[in-house]
């Protein structure tokens, strides 16, 4: 009997006390692994003319998340509106402006998207890059002056590797612009949840001294166009808590989707099985 409880005593101060200090460590390192933020929309509008501005007018409650505002103040008139939904993001800020000598003014349309997606198709760890089509146009009160601008953004707050997609661009003259941007390739984990957080802004901004109407205006969109993932071992999904798919088929994937529908539909009115 001694023996036992001996066995029991040293159990419970020496053995015990480790394992729960690995328990513990193991449930951390799980909890840490992932950083959810949850999945949501936002529109954003925010002028000033003439030195005064509104309270920014912010849509974070519907999809697509849709906001506009539009403020006359003395020479000067300043508009920014966005729209944002899952995959798609629109921005535009413009601002027209009289030869009165006025203090700063500015106008910025910011869309954004953030969703939880899981990735499945492979074990262990992957790899995932995204491309969108950014439209859109520049305009500049002047050749030389950079009152426009158009930024896009997009990173993983779970990618350790501390990998971001920044895309800026500052008029200077005016343009069009009809760009693909592919982010870098973002390290994941096959099942395990991660965030994405994506925005645009159009932003444009006279001073004393600038005099005329400039615009960015990317209302045309920024469009998600195609999701490239690595390491998978069989056919990959990437599914947003959001409901939304992403995993955009490959012009191949779906002339074969489309050649295969075609002859299964006639083979079912020939009468062959539909276990085709």
């Amino acid at each position: 009997m001694n023996c036992i409880r001996s066995m029991v005593r040293r159990y419970c101060t020496n053995v015990l006390p480790a394992l729960l200090v690995l328990s513990f460590l193991s449930l951390s390192s799980q909890a840490f692994a992932v950083v959810v933020i949850g999945s949501f929309l936002e529109a954003r509008a925010e002028v000033v003319a003439n030195g005064l501005g509104n309270p920014p007018i912010i849509d974070n409650l519907g999809d697509p998340a849709v906001a506009s505002d539009t403020l006359t103040n003395g020479g000067v008139i300043s508009t920014a509106s966005a729209e944002a939904t899952y995959g798609t993001l629109k921005a535009m800020g413009e601002i027209s402006k009289g030869a009165a000598i006025e203090p700063f003014n500015f106008a910025t349309g910011k869309a954004q998207f953030v969703d939880v997606v899981t990735v499945t198709g492979g074990t262990g760890a992957g790899t995932i890059s995204f491309a969108f089509q950014l439209t859109g146009t520049l305009n500049d009160i002047a050749a030389g002056h950079s009152n426009a601008t158009v930024e896009f953004d997009m990173f993983l707050p779970d990618d350790f590797q501390g990998h971001n997609q920044q895309y800026q661009v500052d008029s200077g003259n005016s343009r069009t612009l009809n760009e693909l941007i592919v982010t870098p390739a973002f390290n994941i984990e096959f099942g395990v949840p991660f965030t994405i957080d994506t925005k645009l802004f159009a932003r444009v901004q006279l001073e004393e001294s600038d005099n005329g109407t400039a615009t960015s205006n990317f209302l045309n969109t920024a469009q998600l166009t195609s999701v490239v993932v690595g390491g998978a071992t069989g056919p990959a999904t990437v599914l947003g808590i959001s409901g939304t798919n992403y995993l955009i088929p490959e012009p191949s994937s779906l002339i074969l989707l489309l050649v295969g529908g075609i002859a299964c539909s006639k083979m079912i009115r020939l009468g062959v099985p539909r276990s085709c």
